[in-house]
């Protein structure tokens, strides 16, 4: 002991975060302590485990239930069909929410009894990770949210089953950085990223979802589809900024400079694609050019940009022409000059 006392150093007591780390030890082992030692305890773990185990049986029961009740015909694709088996996928989810039902009533019973329930709702957070656990391993699909529930929504989870999430949550809304003017908290970061991360992934979802309905749409003129499709992306993403703006403290008024930087921008740089953008809709709903509609020459031609693409058949013709007129394209002809006479050779 007293050559690794010599290799360390004394400990320095007076350092606040060593007498942190000593307040929570002495707070914790007096929890403990207090734990084992009290009948109130030793009942919650009891109902703990019967809690689990009841669950664990009545889910049991519950499955094939439900599998059956929510699993429709192979055939149906309808709405109804559709939204079975979305509920079906939450299956999984069943133990650990019947864990924490039961949990909850358990909890009820000490607190009635004992006046505490310390334990026994720390068993309940710790069921909440047991759902989180499941929904990212067994729910979720898509790579990107399975990343984000893997490194954003279990770590938040197990805080919260510390019973430390508070804390923490405060501390990073506390931390605040600057950039010139513009001040964020930690907290206000990584709500933007998260929030900004799920809002534009379910509106490309719901972009993509819009987009292949109103194509279906066989009543409506191509142009109207184009027309509809683009005005709903808009809307969908534009209400998606305005909600992260609004989720992230952001004043939606100060957007106004933003605003105006894009009218300068539209009115000096990019004015010729705003035209041309805006010609694109005139037309479209003028109906005089629509979607699918292809140029004809005056000898009653190969123009558009599908089966009669242009290129290969204009090149094929300009090549026929030049055949029919004996017209022929002289390979390229390269000149070397030998500078100082030809090379001796010696026998």
């Amino acid at each position: 002991m007293g050559r690794a006392s010599s290799l360390v150093g004394p400990m320095n007591f007076d350092n606040p975060m060593i007498q942190t780390a000593l307040e929570y030890w002495i707070l914790g082992r007096d929890l403990a302590l207090g734990w084992l030692t009290s009948p109130a305890a030793w009942s919650q773990f009891g109902l703990l485990i019967l809690a689990y185990f009841t669950a664990k049986y009545v889910a049991k029961r519950l499955d094939p239930v439900f599998l059956r009740l929510l699993t429709p015909p192979a055939e149906q694709e309808n709405l109804i069909a559709t939204s079975r088996r979305f509920v079906l996928i939450f299956l999984p989810l069943l133990l650990p929410l019947l864990a924490y039902a039961f949990t909850g009533i358990g909890e009820q019973i000490t607190r009635s009894v004992f006046g505490s329930g310390a334990v026994i709702a720390f068993g309940k957070r710790l069921f909440i990770l047991m759902a989180a656990r499941i929904f990212v391993d067994k729910i979720i699909y898509d790579p990107f949210l399975k990343l984000l529930g893997k490194y954003v929504l279990l770590p938040f989870a197990l805080l919260y089953a510390l019973g430390i999430l508070d804390p923490v949550v405060l501390y990073l809304s506390e931390f605040v950085i600057g950039v010139g003017n513009i001040k964020f908290s930690i907290m206000a970061i990584i709500r933007g990223v998260v929030f900004g991360s799920v809002l534009f992934w379910l509106g490309s979802w719901s972009n993509t979802q819009s987009a292949s309905y109103i194509k279906t749409q066989e009543e409506m003129r191509p142009a109207t589809r184009e027309l509809a499709a683009k005005a709903v992306e808009l809307v969908i993403f534009g209400a998606a900024f305005l909600l992260l703006m609004n989720i992230m403290g952001i004043n939606l008024s100060s957007l106004a400079i933003l605003g105006g930087a894009v009218g300068v921008g539209l009115g000096f740089g990019l004015q010729k694609i705003a035209s041309n953008f805006i010609s694109g809709i005139i037309l479209l709903l003028e109906g005089q050019a629509t979607v699918g509609d292809y140029v004809a020459l005056d000898g009653g031609e190969g123009i558009d940009d599908g089966p009669n693409k242009y290129t290969s058949d204009v090149l094929f013709l300009i090549w026929n022409a030049l055949k029919d007129n004996n017209i022929e394209i002289p390979y390229p002809q390269r000149v070397v000059e030998i500078k100082g006479g030809f090379p001796t050779v010696s026998k």
